[in-house]
């Protein structure tokens, strides 16, 4: 067998590796070793319910499924298994948390096309995740007015057959009170609001909708103190109470044989509170975008530990003055904080909450008794699907 030939200057022995290449072999196996470490901590994570923060979405999690007990359900378990996993693998709300922070301090793009990062810490929710409506791009067709003006005007006449006055209150956006901190890009838009157009509709057709503007009360407002929360979706106290005498106004002129006094703000204690609101929360960056606000508590309620927290959510309220008028409410998240200003108002008020979707059920009238309806809904809601009512507003004959 012949032997191998060594040239002269040659080596038989293996090359050596560079010490680049060394280290950059090295920092692949710690790659792949700390992969499999992550993947295995998510593992021991599920199965023990590990997680360093809390969830903050306004949602409810998936549910782990029933075992199945046939093959129609065996044959969508795996699926809904995996729906289940989605939502509740080990550290997923400190995964999500470190992701908004990578956004926030620039690491990344900005995912969460609901939320509009305005200026100086301000935050805004859209209302349509392309951004047509903040842009001015998303105004009301002629037919959506037609449809808008049919659906409240049945409403009204419903409870006006019932000798019943009904008032359309609908709180105005952040972004409609606050424009200058939006983004550049989502200013300046010549195109009318919804509202305006709504309104403008009603009027020109001597329709008996009213619509209670809250928009020049909080306007001037705004003049002396913040009135919405820059972290939150919501108005705060300060615009709450205006808000509130603007109401109460509208509300008697409609009822004339009652008579309907604003508290004054003497009635309430201030108190100066860190707030993180739901915007921040959604985006989870809670401790990020804080702030300082004031919050007005009713003083009867001082001193009682949750009363003010408890009485935002619960169904109705007991005035002092068995003679004042009864009141029935159709509303979202936005009329919560003025239950403590409203309730004194009236020997007995109900609220229906109707956070979700914005259909009249007749149901609770009944309950009731009220001697006036308000239906409250945010302006975003102008931009939704509209909706459809019972068949006994629906069947309603205008005029």
């Amino acid at each position: 067998m012949p032997q191998a030939v060594q040239l002269p200057g040659t080596s038989t022995r293996p090359a050596e590796l560079s010490p680049r290449s060394r280290l950059r072999a090295a920092l692949r196996h710690v790659a792949a070793f700390a992969f499999i470490l992550f993947l295995l901590a998510i593992l021991i994570g599920t199965l023990f319910r590990w997680d360093t923060a809390q969830s903050h979405e306004n949602r409810n999690l998936a549910k782990m499924p029933p075992i199945p007990k046939n093959f129609q359900q065996a044959k969508s378990y795996a699926s809904q298994v995996m729906v289940f996993y989605r939502d509740h693998f080990g550290f997923r709300n400190a995964l999500i948390r470190a992701v908004a922070l990578g956004r926030y301090h620039g690491m990344g793009p900005e995912v969460n096309n609901r939320i509009i990062v305005g200026k100086q810490g301000w935050l805004f929710y859209s209302k349509d995740e392309k951004f047509l409506a903040d842009r001015g791009l998303d105004p009301f067709s002629e037919s959506d007015l037609d449809a808008w003006e049919s659906l409240l005007e049945k409403r009204q006449k419903w409870f006006a057959d019932r000798g019943i006055p009904f008032l359309v209150v609908i709180p105005p956006d952040k972004q409609t009170i606050y424009p200058e901190y939006l983004p550049d890009d989502l200013r300046g838009f010549p195109t009318p609001l919804r509202l305006d157009q709504l309104i403008d509709r009603l009027k020109s057709r001597h329709s008996p909708v009213q619509i209670v503007d809250l928009r020049p009360a909080l306007f001037a407002a705004r003049k002396d103190r913040q009135i919405y929360f820059k972290t939150d979706s919501h108005w705060n106290d300060d615009g709450v109470y205006p808000a509130y005498v603007a109401l109460l106004e509208a509300m008697q002129k409609v009822l004339p044989k009652f008579k309907l006094v604003p508290q004054p703000q003497s009635n309430f204690a201030v108190q100066t509170i860190t707030k993180s609101g739901d915007l921040a929360q959604q985006l989870d960056l809670y401790f990020e975008y804080q702030e300082m606000t004031r919050i007005l508590i009713r003083r009867d309620l001082m001193g009682k530990p949750g009363a003010l927290d408890l009485l935002i959510q619960i169904p109705f309220t007991d005035g002092p003055d068995p003679r004042a008028p009864r009141l029935l409410t159709y509303n979202d998240s936005f009329t919560g904080p003025m239950v403590q200003f409203l309730a004194p108002n009236f020997s007995h008020a109900t609220y229906f909450w109707n956070p979700i979707t914005e259909i009249i059920d007749p149901a609770p009238v009944k309950a009731a008794r009220p001697d006036i309806v308000i239906h409250e809904f945010v302006e975003r809601k102008l931009h939704d699907p509209i909706p459809v009512d019972p068949p006994e507003i629906r069947s309603e004959v205008i005029p």
